[in-house]
């Protein structure tokens, strides 16, 4: 460290606050490791982790360490002196005495005074107790917390100063460079406040990136999520100052129209409050040079050369953010595939007090991951990823492989007592090559996709999140995300259930299971019904291979493009397990996790009460409104196919009063597989489906880029779905299934 990094600030033990005029333009400085071998069990417990995560890894000592977000009291240490010293010693043993002392009639008024005082004072303290009580810390009874409405919000699409809420800030006119007319620091200075403020008066600041079609999915279900969780923390934690530090996302836009659709995301009760953090002023002064270089065939490693240019501008805003910012504030940076399903500061907070990067492990070249990572404010940070940019302009490679470079990550993780030094999992505390103490958080708790295939090991009952590594493409990431319950209730995606349309199982060769689920498209959309699809579907017919036999079962969304089909056919498919995530939300399943699963603790009901969000205040109507909807999940009517000759018939009959969504939620097809009844296999169906197919080479095993096969391409549709009038009248003219 630089005696200029030294001296320009003065370090307070308990808020590290910054003082002095050069504040701003000045770190924290990065400290020499001291070994410190685990955190105390004591505040393990205070922050909410069980012993389960109390691990023994190494850890590293940062003097002065900083208080958590969520600031618990510690226990009373008041020790009275001068004036306040007591003159008699409020022990047992000095009352037995005082009271020994007292003459016989003394001890009868005595022993009267205090039988009156228990007499008269029990309801006058049970009614104070009533009233002092923090219900902010405990389950509220229904009576106490769904009795309200919602207070109406007034929207707030602008810092206090003017700087809106969501900009692409353009350069102005007059300027002589391109750079944005409001840089990244002044953006967040204006919503948030300067970076010297105590850091309890901080929000955690997320970063991250997206264009218009994350913004309307995975970055939208991330914006949702946090929404959720500062709502949930101030329920559960208290409101009052110092206690609760509450999380602010804000997206770094790739194009305008992830601008507009940030601006329209809503708070956690799905109330417009102004909107989301959108900052697109990245745009503008984006370097040449590196446009330059990822089209260069030769330093393309993936592919085309458009595929590594558009690699190359969305890394762009991740450097120079981290560049100019890190220097002054704490930053998280999250991917906009990462889907978060519990909090995963009890997790964080307790390294984020004694290191300086806090990144999710990744299995790869023995890196750790840098879509999900929390990096203390310093010059040396800063400058890390200075190096990484100027590599970036030499040569276009991920940012992520560059900075584990500047930091010797792999070298630096491997194990030291003579044994392999490449066994896993590797060294989970190391102190980089520029000084930054590091830590790489529990793969069983921030799992990636990838691990499905390279760490099959990895505990998924506990993950917190999902992180869709070198999944096919957006759509196909977001519906994984979906199937395995990492999702929000984007746009009330959970609390307004649509009747749906399902199967049991689709099995058969694969003519016929192609077949099948295109009468479970047509059945969809001339019913308006949503397709809830089987977990699996099973193909009895494939090309043996050296790892597979003919009979293969595949999940549904490595059977089928499944995200890419909707969306080409305006046909909604939701992932297989939606009823029961759709019950969770609506009955107000939380996203703090479960702090305690001890049996004392299911005992008393804390463990069970830890299920339920704290924040809800809904009114009676309200509720059973989402009683409703639940019950209606689970009102299944079953249809044989075995009763519809044709297809017209089997529409109609779905079409009818009979399954109408108010007398049937949920249609379920039964019997397509029944011997002798398979007179669907010859059904005409809508040309709209002649380009539906399932995924490429199914004999081959799914991979971490390969899902689904050929999904990339999309799905064709040559002509448009005709009218169900069209449709019946082809029957009438033609006759059907001859």
């Amino acid at each position: 460290m630089s005696d200029k990094d030294e001296k320009a600030r003065d370090v307070d033990a308990s808020t590290l606050t910054f003082v002095g005029r050069d504040a701003l333009a000045t770190p924290v400085p990065t400290l020499t490791a001291t070994a410190s071998l685990s955190t105390p069990p004591a505040r393990m417990a205070r922050l909410g982790l069980d012993a389960e995560y109390s691990t023994q890894r190494p850890r590293f000592a940062l003097l002065p360490t900083r208080p958590p977000s969520i600031s618990l009291p510690p226990p009373s240490s008041h020790r009275p002196s001068g004036s306040d010293s007591p003159s008699f010693p409020a022990t047992p043993a000095a009352l037995l005495h005082a009271f020994a002392s007292l003459s016989p009639r003394a001890k009868k008024l005595f022993a009267a005074a205090i039988a009156a005082i228990l007499l008269l004072g029990a309801p006058i303290v049970r009614r104070a107790g009533d009233r002092g009580h923090d219900y902010s810390t405990q389950s509220p009874s229904p009576a106490h917390s769904r009795s309200f409405k919602l207070p109406p919000v007034s929207p707030q699409r602008a810092a206090a100063d003017g700087t809106p809420r969501a900009g692409l800030f353009h350069p102005l006119a007059s300027a002589a460079s391109n750079d944005p007319s409001v840089s990244l620091s002044a953006y967040l200075d204006s919503h948030f406040g300067p970076p010297t403020r105590p850091l309890a008066q901080q929000p955690h600041v997320w970063l991250t990136m997206a264009d218009a079609l994350w913004a309307r999915t995975g970055t939208a279900a991330l914006h949702a999520f946090v929404e959720r969780l500062n709502s949930e923390r101030r329920a559960r934690y208290g409101a009052r100052e110092g206690r609760v530090r509450d999380t602010r996302l804000v997206v770094m836009c790739l194009d305008d129209g992830c601008v507009d659709e940030v601006a329209k995301y809503k708070d956690a009760h799905g109330r417009d409050a102004g909107g989301g953090y959108a900052y697109g002023g990245w745009r503008w002064n984006r370097p040449d040079k590196i446009l330059s270089v990822a089209i260069s065939p030769s330093s393309s490693r993936r592919g085309p050369g458009r595929s590594s240019v558009l690699a190359a501008v969305s890394t762009w805003p991740k450097l120079a953010a981290f560049i100019e910012v890190l220097p002054h504030r704490d930053l998280f940076f999250v991917d906009s595939d990462v889907a978060f399903r519990y909090d995963p500061y009890p997790y964080m907070e307790p390294f984020m007090a004694t290191h300086d990067l806090v990144a999710q492990e990744n299995d790869s070249f023995d890196h750790f991951n840098t879509g999900w990572m929390w990096i203390r404010r310093s010059q040396t940070a800063a400058d890390a990823w200075h190096e990484v940019l100027k590599m970036d302009l030499e040569k276009t490679s991920r940012d992520q492989n560059n900075f584990n470079e500047v930091l010797g990550t792999a070298l630096l993780r491997q194990h030291l007592d003579g044994g392999d030094p490449r066994r896993k999992p590797l060294l989970a505390d190391f102190v980089a090559k520029n000084g930054l103490r590091v830590h790489v958080l529990d793969d069983n708790l921030f799992r990636s996709h990838h691990f499905e295939i390279d760490r099959p090991y990895a505990a998924r009952q506990h993950s917190l999140y999902l992180h869709m590594t070198c999944g096919d493409d957006t759509r196909t990431k977001v519906y994984v995300s979906k199937a395995q319950g990492f999702w929000s209730d984007v746009e009330r995606y959970y609390t307004e259930p649509p009747p749906l349309l399902t199967v049991d199982h689709l099995s058969g060769d694969r003519d016929d299971v192609e077949q099948l689920f295109k009468i479970l498209l047509t059945a969809a959309h001339y019913t308006s019904r949503t397709i809830l699809p089987p977990t699996h579907a099973t193909f009895l017919n494939l090309e043996p291979s050296s790892s597979s036999t003919s009979r293969q079962t595949r999940r549904i969304y490595s059977s089928f493009p499944i995200p890419h089909i909707a969306e080409a056919l305006g046909v909604p498919i939701v992932e297989p397990r939606y009823p029961a995530w759709a019950a969770r939300e609506l009955v107000g399943g939380s996203v703090l996790g479960l702090p305690s699963t001890s049996s004392s603790a299911v005992e008393d009901g804390e463990g069970v009460g830890s299920r339920l969000r704290l924040d809800v205040q809904w009114s009676g109507e309200d509720l059973r409104r989402r009683n409703e909807k639940v019950a209606s999940l689970a009102e299944v009517v079953e249809l044989d196919l075995r009763h519809t000759d044709t297809l017209t018939s089997f529409l109609a009959l779905l079409r009818s009063p009979s399954f109408s969504s108010a007398r049937a939620p949920v249609v379920k097809i039964i019997n397509f597989d029944f011997p002798d009844a398979t007179h669907w296999r010859d059904w005409d169906l809508p040309r709209a489906l002649d380009h539906v197919h399932t995924c490429d080479e199914l004999d081959k095993l799914p991979a971490c880029d390969a899902i689904c096969r050929g999904s990339k391409k999309g799905v064709k549709v040559d002509e448009a779905w005709p009218s169900w009038e069209d449709l019946e009248g082809e029957e009438d003219d033609g006759g059907e299934g001859e």
